[in-house]
């Protein structure tokens, strides 16, 4: 089940992402320096500004830093129920995504450090590992508001 749904939690990832013209060319130095942090897969800000998400976004953002700050997890067990939890609002996100362009590019570089994290977390075997994991995606939250509007 859980293989299914990281499965799924890619699926809509690679859906969500806009189709490219490769046949559209540009001079403008900005674009080229978007293509560039997109390639490399950083999360940088817009020129100096952050970037603009819609609401729906910012909604199943903070349903995402609801569960990372509210849960308090002390066993494997716990932590395995938070990653459940994370996993449902990653998905949510995932599916409710109607962001285009540089903005959505941004907000995916944003995310997939979370759903990687996350699937390791629903998967480790360790409470230090899982507390490790969990502090990694709770710091990777708790930055969206540095780098998004």
């Amino acid at each position: 089940m859980k293989t299914f749904l990281m499965m799924l939690a890619i699926s809509l990832l690679m859906a969500c992402q806009p189709q490219s013209n490769k046949s559209e060319a540009t001079t403008d130095t900005t674009a080229t320096l978007h293509d560039e942090n997109e390639e490399s897969g950083e999360l940088t800000l817009n020129n100096g500004n952050r970037w603009k998400a819609d609401s729906i976004t910012h909604v199943n953002v903070s349903a995402l830093s609801k569960i990372i700050t509210e849960q308090k997890p002390a066993t494997l067990e716990d932590y395995h129920a938070s990653a459940q939890q994370l996993q449902a609002g990653i998905e949510k996100l995932l599916t409710d995504c109607r962001m285009k362009g540089d903005e959505h590019e941004a907000l995916h570089h944003w995310l997939e450090p979370i759903m990687e994290s996350n699937g390791k977390l629903s998967k480790s075997t360790t409470v230090e590992e899982a507390s490790t994991l969990y502090n990694a995606e709770r710091e990777r939250i708790n930055i969206y508001p540095q780098y998004f509007e």
